[in-house]
């Protein structure tokens, strides 16, 4: 994949343990649309809950990994955090979940293209 001007994609994967059918629920699936301003594709993955249809839009696609048995579903979430990083090809992660972060993207810092970092924790 490239863009247009000749440089490679930049590809956002962002991951939480919020369910995909909660958010649809509230209605506000869509509030994401922002960071398409920086990147060419954004994939939000939700970690827990049942497994709707992933849903997409304007390059903004929503994608729930869950299996509706959420004990399962954190144990199973670094490797489908990295598969879903191979898929689309990740070229950055982020997650907002301050708790379980380190332990959904571990096995992605293992790939050869590994995904950069947003934000990282720093120690003093």
């Amino acid at each position: 994949m490239a863009a247009a001007d000749g440089m490679a994609d930049k590809i956002l994967l962002n991951f939480s343990i919020t369910k995909l059918e909660d958010m649809i629920g509230k209605g506000n699936v869509w509030y994401t649309l922002h960071y398409r301003k920086y990147f060419d594709k954004y994939v939000v993955a939700y970690l827990i809950g049942r497994s709707p249809q992933p849903l997409e839009k304007n390059g903004v696609h929503l994608v729930s990994l869950g299996t509706g048995y959420p004990v399962v579903d954190i144990l199973l979430s670094p490797w489908r955090v990295y598969r879903l990083s191979k898929t689309f090809h990740a070229t950055h992660f982020v997650s907002a979940d301050l708790v379980l972060a380190w332990w959904h993207s571990w096995l992605v810092r293992f790939h050869p293209h590994r995904p950069r970092a947003i934000h990282r924790a720093r120690s003093r």
